[in-house]
């Protein structure tokens, strides 16, 4: 019998896949890694288990990733959030996953370049108000 919190965790990796509210999509896949995270935790989680959790966390953030590219009209925070998220909490799924796949590394790289400029504008600013 597989861990009773992963049958949540799918529901919420299939809610958030299934959003296109950019902010509530967020809010399920958040909700669904930490949850994937505590089952992880578990010391005693059998090894089936382990290997579903893992697959379950990589496969949808696979799926995420062929979504990035169509959220055009994201605003700066909630880029920003995914862009955080991914970067800590995902950083060797995103590796993996780029590393295997061209298209999803393509538009991976669109997404971060829709407010990248600004970011890195604003950051300059900062630094040279702080002189």
């Amino acid at each position: 019998m597989t861990h009773p919190y992963l049958n949540d965790v799918r529901r919420l990796f299939e809610r958030s896949e299934g959003e296109t509210d950019p902010h509530r999509k967020f809010v399920a896949l958040e909700e669904a890694l930490d949850l994937v995270d505590l089952v992880l935790e578990d010391s005693s989680l059998p090894q089936s288990d382990r290997e579903l959790a893992t697959n379950l966390r990589r496969s949808n953030i696979r799926r995420l990733f062929s979504q990035l590219d169509g959220m055009r009209d994201i605003q700066f925070g909630e880029w920003f959030k995914y862009l955080d998220m991914l970067n800590t909490r995902c950083e060797n799924e995103i590796k993996t996953v780029l590393d295997e796949d061209s298209p999803l590394t393509e538009g991976y790289k669109a997404f971060v370049a829709l407010w990248l400029g600004e970011l890195l504008e604003s950051v300059e600013r900062l630094k040279n108000e702080l002189r």
